[in-house]
């Protein structure tokens, strides 16, 4: 698939996702072309989608389930990196994530549905 018609295919997601919320609620993911690695990356839900497709309009170089840290015996992926700053998007806060970067020397920040609205907002212009 060529990058202009991955980018196309991102692009009408999120048109048909603003148009039809019901048929796109918080736990249906699907593929959003990443510029900065240059391919599609499955997301868990659409808040995600909405999150990376803001972050692809204000040309925000982001990468996706990157970072792993320990956490008591056990491993958390945090949802987006971008720069140094890690997010985690979602209805409720992840503790445990947000507990484990700390830990680490990470700045974090959780990113809730005030914000997803306002980035769906802004996408649909």
């Amino acid at each position: 698939m060529s990058i202009e018609y991955r980018k196309m295919r991102s692009e009408i997601q999120i048109q048909n996702m603003m148009k039809y919320p019901s048929r796109y609620g918080r736990g249906h993911g699907g593929y959003v072309f990443n510029e900065w690695e240059n391919k599609d990356i499955y997301l868990r839900s659409s808040w995600e989608i909405t999150f990376a497709q803001f972050c692809n309009k204000v040309n925000l170089e982001w990468k996706y389930e990157s970072i792993r840290l320990p956490y008591k015996g056990f491993t958390k992926i945090p949802d987006f990196l971008i720069e140094d700053i890690l997010y985690e998007v979602g209805w409720h806060p992840h503790y445990e994530t947000m507990e484990a970067a700390y830990n680490e020397g990470w700045k974090i920040c959780l990113v809730g549905q005030e914000v997803i609205d306002s980035m769906g907002s802004f996408l649909r212009g």
